[in-house]
């Protein structure tokens, strides 16, 4: 009977082991599937092209939301297949070009993903030139356009782009209406007229306000493809063109009250 007992114990004792080695080896596999999963987000989150979105206070409004609405019609027809965001110096409250229109960034620069395409939008004239000489914004566009795969600029973005040096040496170009001055600041770079944007290596210039569309366009065609691309230019109503023949100069100077594009 002692023997039975002791027999009968050893194995209903085998039988516990033998379930709680189950029961482990099921909670290993249940944490191993999960961690798969995660990772297989977080590979799919990687694998988007990240685009980032440079604000400031100021900012041309259309230069920002044209190449933008460009990246969030071809997302619908790919699954996400961009990450679009914005970047500046705070995630303060920004105010736009006529102050209508206010905008936060969902990143700062000490935060933000590191881009694989920068998009820089332009503004009045003596706004750009003033951003590219403070130090935050201008040491985060150059060591970002030093990692991103394209670098592409807005109206008068180009001039923040040759004021860091980033156009030395390339064909670039900008609103029509300041190629001469463009001309004479940036003796290194040379300047295309009569197109909607340039393409020099790994940075794109596109001329005035609505050709960032454009520009934006060529990037999905390259990061995408060119149906893709063509049906995101539908989707848009919007024709895209690299050559146009750029508005003639004005013939007498502007007086007070007279349109500037630029302004």
């Amino acid at each position: 009977m002692k023997r039975f007992t002791l027999y009968s114990s050893y194995l209903l004792l085998s039988l516990f082991m033998v379930a709680c080695n189950r029961n482990a080896n099921e909670k290993t596999e249940a944490t191993v599937a999960e961690n798969n999963t995660e990772q297989a987000i977080d590979d799919k989150e990687n694998n988007n092209t990240k685009v980032a979105f440079l604000i400031y206070p100021e900012i041309a409004i259309l230069d920002m939301t044209g190449p933008m609405d460009a990246f969030i019609k071809i997302n619908r027809m790919t699954e996400n297949q961009y990450d679009v965001y914005t970047v500046s110096a705070t995630t303060d409250v920004i105010k736009t070009q006529g102050h209508i229109v206010e905008i936060k960034a969902e990143y700062t620069f000490e935060n933000a993903p590191v881009p694989d395409i920068l998009i820089i939008p332009g503004a009045k004239l003596d706004v750009v030139q003033n951003l590219a000489e403070q130090a935050d914004y201008s040491n985060f566009i150059k060591e970002q356009s030093a990692q991103a795969k394209t670098t592409m600029s807005v109206c008068t973005g180009s001039f923040v782009l040759g004021k860091l040096g980033l156009l030395d040496g390339k064909k670039a170009t900008t609103h029509w209406i300041l190629g001469n001055k463009f001309e004479d600041d940036f003796k290194n770079v040379e300047l295309v007229r009569d197109v909607r944007y340039v393409k020099d290596g790994n940075i794109i210039t596109t001329s005035g306000v609505t050709t960032g569309i454009d520009g934006a366009i060529a990037i999905i065609e390259e990061y995408t493809n060119p149906d893709f691309a063509a049906m995101a230019s539908r989707g848009l109503q919007y024709e895209t063109k690299i050559a146009e023949k750029w508005p003639a100069m004005p013939t007498k100077p502007m007086n007070h009250g007279d349109s500037d594009p630029t302004n």
